[in-house]
């Protein structure tokens, strides 16, 4: 099981860079002492740089890595944040029973 997590957070140095970089600050662990998040799709309050589209406060910008699967692999999960507050191995579990079911029918 290959688990990559990595929360866009206002306390990581290189989102604190970028988020410096595009004139915005971190005050209280909050990015402009509001938000305490970097990436979002939505918080367009954030997003005002008319001139510097890609490069917002808080920027929609994934991360992007690549992964080799083998044949051994059975599935992907992909997430929002929201999903992983829980026990990441608890997904896992039930996705698992439901590709075995559906694998037997």
């Amino acid at each position: 099981m290959y688990h990559y997590l990595r929360d866009h957070k206002p306390d990581l140095e290189i989102e604190k860079e970028r988020i410096s970089k595009v004139g915005g600050f971190i005050h209280a662990g909050r990015v402009n002492g509001s938000l305490n998040l970097t990436r979002a799709i939505g918080d367009m309050e954030f997003k005002q740089n008319k001139f510097l589209y890609a490069e917002q406060v808080v920027t929609a910008n994934p991360d992007i890595n690549t992964v080799e699967l083998s044949d051994e692999d059975e599935f992907i999960v992909l997430a929002c944040d929201g999903i992983w507050y829980s026990s990441y191995a608890l997904y896992v579990h039930l996705i698992m029973n439901i590709v075995i079911y559906l694998r037997d029918q």
